[in-house]
């Protein structure tokens, strides 16, 4: 008996796990790659993620660094998005490289090109975390968040300090690119506890078991990192008189990449200390937020400006208050056509803090046993506390902006021709007669004393100095809080 059999070869369409078929064959995919067993392709790990198993289905974030790095075109922050208590948003309020490796002395000049993974709108972009100037509200792009500058040459870092918001990075990898082009590499790689607040993250010759070192998150900030609050006085078209060593020039304009007076002393100076920092030069400059530049010629090199605001909290932008340093005789004086009336005799004010006070409140109003020096608001800032309330970006609550980084104080004056005010983010200023509760009742607790309230939420005020006051519908707090005169409140009031 004969039978014939027909016999057919076909290919397996099934391999192995991390394994890939193509024509009829099974091929081992590449390092940090995965596959299913019915792939015809292998999927990479993201950058600075890893296969930490042969037949593992899934990246892990990588844990190699190269401390050793301390010249670079490029340094940034970076992390998974899963390390943001928010995976959709990340606050960094502020990003300072420094040379040294304690983060000690001046901050290097942010001159180059912010990088980033993505903003929440034009007006809350990556410049704003590196000129002070407000927070940069970043979005995640792929598995990641990133913020930092790529500098016009290479530059030597060895500390990083970074300030965030509320919703923030638990875990920080601080990661350079050597040339233009080259891959980033991850420098340091810090633990998973890095909470909200200022940190500093050091490596070089520290090596990469070094711990950041984490300052307190409502402690009194630094000279040089105090939230700035500018004189109130307002400027007039008097030419302020020689004082303190220094004459005021003139406003005149400048540029990002090619500064008038070239030398960079630090952001957040009192002109008594850019003076001071300036010892030596023939000029010195402010601009922004109180940037201190010195040089020697030069200042008029782009011309003059009006728009100088010499005496406020941001002065400007890319325009520049030039002073005369240690003036002679023959000094090249202008008078300007709207002069500050007054220097700053200290820093700008600091909102300071004691995290560990209680809210001093009293059944009635209290008020300062000082009389207001000359350059205070002759009247006395009385305000009660109304509560924690939502606000909306396109339907304000309180419609009257007034600038951010205020004290109760200081907003409490601003708002002297209205019932309300409140404070929120950046210790945002806003005034109002009516409609403070709108979105009703915050979901979340205001950060009253912080350095940034909260996203969104609003610590709501009854100003006292508005005449004709009357209490609130919505029910305030049955005490009242005593406003210092120039201080946030020392404790979370009570709701």
């Amino acid at each position: 008996i004969e039978t014939e059999v027909d016999i057919e070869c076909v290919a397996s369409s099934t391999c192995g796990i991390n394994h890939y078929l193509t024509n009829g064959e099974c091929l081992k995919c590449p390092p940090n790659s995965f596959a299913s067993e019915k792939s015809e392709s292998c999927k990479p790990c993201p950058d600075f993620y890893e296969l930490l198993h042969p037949r593992g289905q899934a990246c892990s974030v990588g844990n190699k660094s190269d401390p050793s790095i301390i010249s670079a075109l490029g340094w940034r922050i970076w992390l998974p998005k899963d390390k943001s208590t928010d995976s959709r948003y990340l606050y960094i309020d502020e990003v300072d490289f420094y040379e040294s490796s304690d983060c000690s002395g001046n901050e290097i000049n942010p001159l180059g090109v912010p990088l980033h993974s993505g903003a929440r709108g034009n007006r809350n972009g990556p410049d704003k975390a590196f000129n002070n100037d407000g927070s940069w509200s970043g979005r995640s792009q792929g598995d990641s968040f990133w913020l930092g500058m790529e500098f016009s040459s290479e530059t030597s870092v060895s500390c990083i300090k970074v300030t965030q918001g509320s919703v923030y990075a638990t875990q920080i990898f601080i990661q350079a690119q050597v040339g233009k082009g080259s891959p980033w590499q991850n420098v340091l790689i810090t633990t998973s506890d890095v909470p909200t607040g200022e940190s500093s993250f050091r490596w070089g010759s520290e090596g990469p078991t070094k711990l950041p070192t984490i300052a307190p998150t409502l402690s009194p900030p630094s000279p040089t990192k105090s939230p700035t609050v500018a004189p109130t006085a307002l400027p007039t078209a008097k030419a302020p008189t020689p004082a303190n060593g220094y004459t005021y020039v003139g406003c005149y304009n400048d540029k990002k990449k090619n500064p008038a007076l070239p030398e960079f002393k630090g952001r957040n100076k009192s002109n008594e200390k850019c003076a001071e920092l300036c010892t030596g030069y023939t000029y010195f400059s402010l601009q922004g937020p109180f940037s201190c530049y010195c040089g020697d010629s030069g200042y008029d090199k782009y011309g003059s400006s009006e728009a100088c605001k010499c005496d406020e909290s941001n002065i400007g932008k890319l325009v520049a208050c030039v002073y005369l340093n240690s003036p002679g005789t023959d000094s090249p004086i202008k008078s300007p056509t709207a002069a500050p009336t007054s220097s700053p005799s200290s820093p700008p004010t600091a909102i300071t803090l004691d995290p560990t006070a209680a809210p001093t409140l009293s059944p009635t109003t209290v008020k300062p046993s000082q009389s207001p020096t000359t350059s205070s608001p002759t009247h006395v800032n009385e305000f009660v506390y109304v509560g924690c309330y939502n606000d909306n970006r396109f339907d304000r609550a309180l419609p009257i902006e007034k600038g951010t980084k205020k004290s109760n104080k200081e907003c409490a004056d601003l708002c002297v021709d209205y019932k309300y005010f409140s404070l929120q983010g950046p210790r945002a200023c806003w005034c109002g007669n009516s409609g403070y509760d709108k979105h009703l009742r915050g979901d979340s607790d205001c950060d009253c004393n912080g350095d940034f309230i909260g996203s969104w939420i609003a610590c709501v005020y009854l100003n006292e100095l508005y005449e004709g006051t009357e209490v609130p519908t919505a029910a305030p707090p049955t005490e009242k809080l005593t406003g210092l005169p120039s201080s946030a409140p020392t404790g979370t009031p009570k709701t």
